[in-house]
């Protein structure tokens, strides 16, 4: 019986379709993501899972933020009645907001603060004619009445206009004095489905700042008058207002807006001291008012909890994109053209666990870095220990596709993250000098003069040099001066000059 055999044509084509399909296999193995492990190592939230199959950062985010916060001590829910449903106009906040807060909706016709433009159009329009002349005078008027005391004779206009605001400013005074700011972070697409934490939105918080800068402008409406008393609690609103936000952020924007307006607050207490100039009885009063100040934010959980929860809801949202979208979908951004690219290697529970562990240091020194009670030297070896950590990200060849990954996510969040912290130590300088601006007026009240040095002030340290903090007496008065983070001299003794570069300055000159 003759041997049965292949011929070599077939043969060539059965070896081809063998190592085809293997080859077929290996590359869909390579395409094909392996498993997603929910754990504390990975996801650190386990639970619970919504219904786009992700787990659902929202829910636990809110319960943590939310807890042992009741409507009546949150400052927000006592805050949207002054700004109204709508605070950016359109549309307003989700239903699951309200819910979050366990408050209603106010009714669209509140008696709630308004713009001077809206509010002045009518009254000035005969004074200044077109529309868009009109907005660009009144927004160079209030610019100019925020800067400095004034009168009703001055600007008549924004004198009524303070008077109109007058029930809503009320409120935001009582409104600051409770313990609690808690703004929800919901994060829903237009249809009302939920989505990426990213895209929450955010409107109240700027409108934090525009309370601020309208508590500004009555403010030195109130100094000009004569009112010193009313000029001070004005400011004092603004002081807490921006430390509720500082030591309740639910995200790094609420933070820094929270900074900002605190910073606010205390160049206008430099110029309610400078202009008042308060007797020994007063100006104790205004110290003590000033002292009472809240806790600095808990770095542990704004980092630790909230930013880190952000990213991994933002890597997960990044795993489904690029599992599921094609690469011209991405061209234009080379981060996630490089993502797409690797992504058949990449295993999801590395780049997690990398990312926690990148979190973890970032937490840490961050903590160390902003302490109040921390000295230079710990400040230093914080701010080396994250400039290694970019350092390392930044410089490392990763061996594999999700060390990659994990490196380029890094990388996208750490910038802001030490930019905010350095925004906290910049806080801690002004607030510092703040102090001893009371310190100094003290002195020149028992002796009729400033002191030549700041030796018997007991005066900390430069928080970004380590050095004395550097104070000039001058014949109408001092300033005191940090070089700031870039540690060089920006002010150059500039006194009249408004803006300082990096440096922190308080000065009160007298004319």
């Amino acid at each position: 019986m003759p041997a049965f055999r292949i011929s070599p044509p077939l043969a060539a084509l059965g070896l081809f379709v063998v190592v085809a399909i293997g080859f077929g296999i290996w590359f869909a193995l390579q395409k094909a993501p392996l498993p997603l492990v929910i754990s504390e190592q990975t996801t650190v939230v386990t639970t619970p899972v919504d219904e786009r199959g992700r787990i659902d950062y929202e829910t636990p985010w809110n319960d943590i933020l939310g807890r042992g916060v009741k409507p009546e001590s949150n400052a927000m829910v006592a805050l949207t009645r002054v700004i109204g449903p709508r605070p950016e106009g359109g549309r307003g906040m989700h239903a699951d907001w309200w819910k979050r807060i366990g408050a209603e909706e106010p009714p669209e016709d509140g008696e709630y603060l308004t713009e001077p433009l809206k509010w002045l159009n009518d009254q000035i329009a005969n004074d200044i004619g077109e529309e868009t002349i009109r907005r660009q005078a009144v927004m160079d008027e209030e610019d100019r009445l925020r800067n400095e005391p004034w009168t009703t004779a001055d600007s008549p206009h924004f004198a009524e206009w303070l008077k109109a605001n007058d029930k809503p400013l009320s409120l935001v005074a009582e409104a600051v004095k409770l313990p609690h700011y808690f703004h929800p972070i919901i994060a829903r697409d237009k249809d009302g489905n939920k989505g990426d934490l990213l895209g929450a939105l955010l409107p109240y918080v700027q409108k934090m700042r525009y309370i601020a800068s309208i508590l500004t402008v009555r403010a030195m409406w109130n100094l000009g008058e004569g009112r010193a008393d009313l000029a001070w609690a004005d400011v004092m609103t603004i002081h807490r207002l921006g430390g509720l936000m500082i030591q309740n952020p639910n995200t790094l924007i609420e933070y820094l807006v929270g900074v900002a307006i605190r910073t606010i607050a205390m160049a206008n207490m430099v110029k309610v001291v400078r202009e008042a100039m308060p007797d020994s009885d007063r100006l104790e009063l205004w110290r003590k008012d000033f002292n009472d100040k809240l806790d600095g934010p808990n770095w542990e959980k704004m980092i630790g909890v909230y930013e880190r929860y952000m990213g991994l809801d933002s890597i997960m949202s990044i795993m489904k994109s690029v599992e599921e979208k094609t690469k011209s979908m991405f061209e234009g951004d080379k981060e996630m053209e490089a993502i797409h690219k690797l992504r058949g290697g990449i295993d999801w529970n590395d780049v997690l666990i990398t990312y926690n562990g990148h979190f973890d240091v970032l937490t840490e020194e961050t903590v160390k870095l902003t302490r109040f009670e921390a000295t230079y030297e710990q400040r230093q070896a914080a701010k080396a220990a994250l400039d290694n950590l970019e350092r390392s990200i930044t410089a490392q060849v990763p061996n594999t596709p999700s060390q990659r990954i994990a490196q380029i996510l890094t990388k996208l969040f750490l910038p802001a993250m030490t930019k905010v912290a350095f925004a906290g130590l910049r806080l801690q300088q002004q607030t510092t000098f703040v102090d001893l601006m009371f310190k100094l007026e003290a002195d020149r009240i028992r002796k009729g003069v400033y002191p030549a040095t700041l030796t018997e002030m007991q005066a900390p340290r430069d928080v970004f040099t380590g050095e004395p903090i550097l104070y000039k007496r001058l014949p109408n008065g001092y300033y005191l001066h940090s070089f700031g983070q870039n540690k060089t001299d920006d002010f150059k003794e500039q006194l009249e000059s408004a803006t300082t570069g990096d440096d922190v300055l308080v000065k009160i000159i007298r004319k």
